[in-house]
C-alpha cells in the first residue's frame, strides 16, 4: 500500500516538473535529483527514488515514511534510516519551487530546490 501511494506521488511530481516526465517507466519509477539551497548559502543534493521508497540527501538514506497534507498540498515524510538518531525529511512537492525541510531534534533546515532528471 505504501509503494502504491508513493509510486503515484511520483508520478504526480513528474507529471508537475515536466522535464523528467518522459523518464517515468511503465511501472511509474523514477529518480529525480534535488539541488537545494538555504537562504543562508548552505548547498545540499538529494535524490528521490521512487522504485526503493528513498530520499537520499548527502549520502544519507532517509526511509519513505507517509504523506503528509499541507497548507500548500502534500508533503512526503521520509525517516533516516538505520540510525538512532530522530531525523525527519519533509518535501513538499506540491508547488514549485519544492521545498525540503530537515528537521533534526530541535533544528529545522529549510530548503528550496530545483530538480534535475536522474
Amino acid at each position: 500500500m505504501k509503494y502504491s501511494t508513493l509510486a503515484a506521488i511520483i508520478v504526480g511530481i513528474s507529471a508537475t516538473v515536466g522535464s523528467v516526465s518522459h523518464q517515468v517507466q511503465a511501472d511509474g519509477a523514477t529518480l529525480i535529483n534535488l539541488d537545494c539551497k538555504l537562504k543562508e548559502g548552505a548547498n545540499l543534493t538529494a535524490v528521490l527514488d521512487g522504485p526503493n521508497q528513498q530520499l537520499t540527501i548527502d549520502k544519507s538514506v532517509f526511509q519513505f515514511v507517509k504523506v503528509n497534507p499541507e497548507g500548500q498540498g502534500e508533503a512526503l515524510i521520509f525517516q533516516k534510516a538505520n540510525s538512532q538518531e530522530q531525523v525527519i525529511a519533509s518535501l513538499n512537492i506540491s508547488a514549485m519551487p519544492i521545498r525540503l525541510a530537515v528537521v533534526d531534534g530541535e533544528q529545522a533546515n529549510q530548503y528550496i530546490c530545483t530538480h534535475t532528471e536522474a
